[in-house]
C-alpha cells in the first residue's frame, strides 16, 4: 500500500489583493502633477517670491491682530503729551511725534488702514476690468471699439491728478480713496482680460457650448472667465502695490485719510516739514520704510506668480 502524497493548499487572503490595488492607486494619485500641483512646486523655486510671501503674511497678521488689541480711540490719544519728538528708546521703540504719540502704535493703526485701502480698492479695480476686458473680448465689433476707446481714453488722463481732483471733489475718506483708486485702476486688467478673451472666445469648447444653445452670459462668466485666473491673480498681486503707492502718494498731498486717522501716507506727510526731519527725522522714516518693505515683498509675490503661472517660463 503505498502512501499518497499530501497535496498542499496555499491560500490567499482576498484583502491583501484589495489593499495592494488601494496602495497602488493612491501612488499613482500623487505622483498625478495636477495644473496647481506644478504651479506650487514652480512657485517654491522662487525663492525670493516665497521669503515675500511669508513676511507679507506675517505683517499683515500682525498689524490686523495688534491694531484689534489697541482701543478704539487709540488714533487720538496722546500716549505722552510731555514726551514729544522723543528719539527712539525702549518704551517708544520708534519714537514719538510732535503729540506725543507713540509711532510704532501709528505704524500698526496706519498700516491697517493703508492695507485696506488696498485690498478693497483692487477688488474694484479687478471687477470693473474683468467686466469691460470679457464684454469686449467676447462680442469684438462696435462694443469693443466703444469700451477700448474709453479705455484709451482712461489712461490718456494723468493718474495721479485724476485721483487727487476726483478726492478733492468727494472730499477725502478712508471710503472716498478706496472707491477713488478702484475706478481709476482698472484699465490695464481691463487689457488683459481682453487679450485673453480675444484668444479664447474661437476654441472648441467655446464653440461646443454655443452649438448647444448656452447663453453668452453664460459662456462668458462659466467657460471664459474661469480660464484667465492666472493673469488675474497677478494683476490683483501688482495692483495691491500700486494702490498701496497711490494711498501714500494722495496722502501726502492732503487729499487722502485726514489726521488724526493714521495712514503710512499721511505720517509721512506730517513728518516731511524741514524742521520736523531736522530733529525728528523718525517720523518720516519709518513709515516710509514699511510702504518701501510692503510695495517691495508685494512686487516679488507678483513675479513669482507670474514665473509660476506661465507655462513659457523657464526658472
Amino acid at each position: 500500500m503505498s502512501d499518497t502524497p499530501a497535496t498542499a493548499k496555499t491560500t490567499t487572503d482576498p484583502g491583501t489583493d484589495v489593499r495592494d490595488q488601494l496602495r497602488a492607486q493612491d501612488a499613482m494619485s500623487r505622483d498625478v502633477q495636477t495644473p496647481w500641483k506644478i504651479i506650487r512646486r514652480r512657485f517654491l523655486k522662487h525663492k525670493l517670491a516665497v521669503v515675500s510671501l511669508a513676511f507679507f503674511i506675517l505683517l499683515v497678521a500682525t498689524i490686523f491682530i495688534w491694531s484689534s488689541l489697541l482701543p478704539a480711540n487709540a488714533a487720538q490719544v496722546n500716549v505722552d503729551l510731555y514726551n514729544t519728538n522723543a528719539p527712539p528708546s525702549l518704551r517708544h521703540p520708534m519714537g514719538t511725534d510732535q503729540a506725543g504719540s507713540d509711532v510704532l502704535q501709528r505704524i500698526v493703526l496706519g498700516g491697517r488702514v493703508s492695507l485696506t485701502i488696498g485690498l478693497f480698492s483692487v477688488a474694484i479695480a479687478i471687477i470693473l476690468g474683468t467686466i469691460v476686458g470679457a464684454l469686449a473680448g467676447y462680442y469684438g465689433g462696435a462694443v469693443d471699439n466703444l469700451l477700448m476707446s474709453f479705455v484709451d481714453m482712461m489712461l490718456s488722463v494723468p493718474l495721479l491728478l485724476l485721483i487727487v481732483t476726483l478726492a478733492a471733489v468727494l472730499g477725502p475718506s478712508v471710503r472716498t480713496i478706496i472707491i477713488v483708486i478702484g475706478i481709476t485702476s482698472w484699465m490695464g486688467v481691463a487689457r488683459i482680460i481682453r487679450a485673453n478673451f480675444l484668444s479664447l472666445k474661437n476654441k472648441e469648447f467655446v464653440e461646443a457650448a454655443r452649438s448647444i444653445g448656452v447663453k453668452n452670459s453664460k459662456i462668458i462668466f462659466k467657460h471664459i472667465l474661469p480660464n484667465t485666473t492666472a493673469p488675474l491673480i497677478v494683476a490683483a498681486t501688482l495692483g495691491l502695490a500700486e494702490a498701496v503707492l497711490l494711498e501714500a502718494y494722495v496722502s501726502f498731498l492732503g487729499y487722502g485719510v485726514q489726521p488724526p486717522q493714521p495712514s503710512w501716507g499721511n505720517m509721512v506727510s506730517s513728518g516731511s516739514f524741514l524742521l520736523t526731519i531736522q530733529e525728528a527725522p523718525w517720523m518720516m522714516l519709518f513709515p516710509g520704510i514699511m510702504i518701501t518693505l510692503t510695495v517691495l515683498v508685494v512686487n516679488f509675490i507678483g513675479d513669482g506668480l507670474r514665473d509660476a503661472l506661465d507655462p513659457f517660463s523657464r526658472l
